[in-house]
């Protein structure tokens, strides 16, 4: 199990196997309710969209997929990385995806149509996680190039980068104000910044 996320009633579990399948799962007796089948290598990263009515999995076969977390069906099938995509996450009002990739890009989606907002080109390394601030503004990327960078997520513009880490970044979070950040990285350090 390479993810296991909750949904925003906190009523379901969805997880992202190795075995090439996403699964929701019942919180209150571990029942699993659907198992979402369709991508050819193991799924990284899946999640639930704000509103809890669809799923955003990524995966090893380079492809993304949007589904509807009532039926299963997939609603859209994002297309245009070209190594493992090991995250993926909505935008706060669920319109957008931005995703992380193996080929040192991350990108930014629209959630309905599949179309490509933005190709952020910037890392030099597998980027690890690319997540939106609270506000929708912006998004952060963090990369195996030992940096973290922030953009902006209507127009892909590179905002800020952040260097000071001496190993790859691996996690990153925005406070709830969107005001600071914080990093992690396997040189064995956080880093909270401005």
């Amino acid at each position: 199990i390479n993810s296991a996320q909750f949904s925003p009633d906190g009523k379901k579990i969805v997880t992202a196997s190795v075995d090439k399948t996403a699964k929701i799962w019942d919180v209150n007796n571990g029942n699993l309710l659907m198992k979402l089948s369709g991508h050819t290598s193991g799924v990284l990263w899946a999640q639930f969209s704000p509103d809890g009515k669809k799923i955003v999995t990524s995966s090893e076969d380079e492809t993304v997929k949007v589904w509807d977390a009532a039926s299963g069906a997939v609603i859209a099938e994002l297309k245009g990385h070209n190594f493992f995509v090991n995250a993926a996450s909505f935008s706060p009002d669920g319109k957008k995806i931005a995703t992380a990739s193996a080929d040192s890009t991350a990108k930014i989606w629209d959630a309905a149509s599949g179309a490509l907002i933005a190709d952020l080109k910037e890392h030099n390394s597998s980027v690890q996680q690319a997540i939106f601030s609270l506000d929708g503004k912006k998004i952060m990327t963090v990369s195996w190039d030992n940096t973290a960078k922030i953009w902006d997520a209507v127009s892909g513009t590179l905002i800020a980068e952040l260097k000071g880490h001496k190993q790859s970044v691996i996690s990153a979070s925005f406070s709830a104000d969107d005001k600071k950040v914080v990093t992690t990285s396997s040189d064995n350090t956080a880093k909270l910044w401005d």
